[in-house]
């Protein structure tokens, strides 16, 4: 390896936590000109879910958003608001 090779790396998504979710995705669906992808409701994703967002509850809602090869992801968590 004589400093000639080199690894490609991919940026898969970026992700964005947000406090509404509908007003978020419409700014960047109609100002930034994204396009949605998907979007979910919200649900429970069990333990594994809370040891990697570090919040109880695991309720999340999210949206996923394109523009080009980017990808943004929106996610809203409902209960942890409300509390």
């Amino acid at each position: 390896m004589g400093g000639t090779e080199r690894s490609t790396a991919r940026l898969d998504h970026v992700g964005l936590t947000v406090s509404d979710l509908a007003s978020s995705t419409a700014f960047y669906r109609d100002v930034v000109d994204m396009r949605v992808i998907t979007t979910s409701r919200p649900r429970r994703h069990g333990r594994w879910f809370e040891i990697l967002t570090e919040r109880s509850g695991g309720v999340v809602q999210s949206a996923f958003l394109r523009l080009g090869d980017f990808t943004l992801q929106l996610v809203q968590y409902p209960e942890s608001e409300a509390g």
